[in-house]
């Protein structure tokens, strides 16, 4: 997990932003979890090792992955919006 957890450091960071615990975690629990989840599975999934992490900078680091091409945000038939 630690080779993974420095995969996604180096993907912030060559992407232009800085590397916070918060990005590092969206990421993470992006990685862990499958077909595309959406922000809110991804906050349950944060929140089993970070209990008190904000919902608003959940969402944060979901735009701020999503501006700079690192993550893929899509709206799926229903309308619900799905992280990959």
């Amino acid at each position: 997990m630690e080779k993974d957890i420095k995969h996604i450091r180096k993907v912030i960071s060559d992407n232009g932003l800085r590397v916070t615990p918060q990005r590092v975690a969206v990421l993470k629990a992006l990685h862990e979890l499958e077909n595309h989840p959406t922000a809110d599975e991804i906050i349950q999934q944060i929140r089993k090792e970070d209990p008190h992490m904000a919902v608003g900078t959940v969402y944060n680091s979901l735009e701020a992955l999503t501006e700079k091409g690192i993550i893929k945000k899509v709206k799926t038939d229903t309308g619900v919006m799905r992280y990959d």
